[in-house]
């Protein structure tokens, strides 16, 4: 988040947390630690879905999957505090495991039933993506499931930390490769965004929800926004505008030829049961790197 400059900046760096509050901070980050396996094997982690849609025929192009967490001590724990609380544990690599095999198994039964989207998209750690070896274990989960890989998107958020890049991007380049989709999340929240996309196979960029709103103030704006996603799409990489709470903004990006779309203007997170519901009424379309026009039995002519 930016603050404007001046005073009110100046205000801003001179706040400190209180000791007693990160006292009680680091508390419950070392209570999370410990108790976070427990839910995961008791069910009190689990996982939602969003869809991530397409604006002019409000058809499901892909799903995201997000963990939370409700804990019997602290009760409902969001994952702007768990996620931190465990990033720098071996703690993130269950929740990466827990949440990328949910997506797979998720997505096969819709498979299964014929309203599959385009693809599934997991939040996976630059922690577990550091390490060798991690994009054969996803590529074996894939075959194992009879899976193509064009069905899996990983998200990588700009703003974490990536200690070994080089490391990092051989592991995601050998996804990619095998047809894996490489998304940067938060597009936007970071200052190195651009380097990035030198550096990683991005071939999907979310706006963070402060960019994207931005880009709506006014005609020059959206006109911006507008050079900017065809600069992307020549470039073979698709934009998601994400945090979209109201349907007239959501008009406004589609105007200006975003493509896909995630928000509560469309979908709150939604669990396995209404998802299946949601995709079946509101149907399924192609890829949104291309116009694409609807498929399969789930196709979405009744919204045309």
């Amino acid at each position: 988040m930016e603050f404007s400059s001046g005073p009110t900046r100046e205000i801003f760096r001179s706040v400190t947390i209180p000791a007693s509050l990160s006292h009680i901070m680091e508390e419950r980050a070392a209570y999370m630690q410990g108790a976070f396996a427990k839910g995961v094997s008791d069910g009190h982690v689990y996982f939602v879905y969003q869809p991530i849609v397409e604006p002019r025929s409000g058809a499901c192009r892909a799903i995201e999957v997000l963990a939370r967490w409700e804990d019997e001590t602290l009760g409902p724990i969001s994952p702007a505090e768990f996620v931190p609380a465990l990033a720098d544990t071996p703690l993130i690599h269950l929740l990466s495991e827990a949440s990328l095999s949910t997506a797979l198994a998720q997505y096969t039964t819709w498979k299964d039933e014929g309203i599959a989207p385009e693809y599934i998209a997991v939040n996976v750690s630059p922690e577990q993506m550091r390490e060798p070896g991690f994009s054969k274990r996803v590529l074996q989960i894939l075959r194992e499931r009879g899976l193509p890989p064009g069905v899996l998107c990983i998200e990588i958020m700009e703003g974490q930390r990536i200690r070994n890049i080089r490391s990092c991007r051989n592991e995601i380049h050998e996804l990619s490769e095998d047809g894996v989709h490489i998304a940067m999340d938060d597009f936007g929240s970071g200052h190195s965004g651009l380097l990035r996309l030198s550096e990683l196979p991005i071939d999907i960029l979310k706006l963070d929800r402060i960019r994207g709103s931005r880009y709506l103030r006014n005609d020059f704006t959206m006109w911006r926004l507008h050079v900017f996603v065809d600069n992307m799409r020549l470039k073979g990489i698709g934009v998601i505008a994400e945090g979209i709470e109201e349907m007239t903004h959501a008009e406004r990006m589609g105007k200006v030829g975003v493509k896909a779309i995630q928000g509560y203007c469309y979908s709150r997170p939604l669990d396995a049961d209404s998802i299946g519901s949601y995709l079946r009424e509101h149907g399924t379309t192609g890829d949104f790197l291309e116009e694409g026009s609807p498929q399969g039995p789930a196709s979405v002519e009744k919204h045309a």
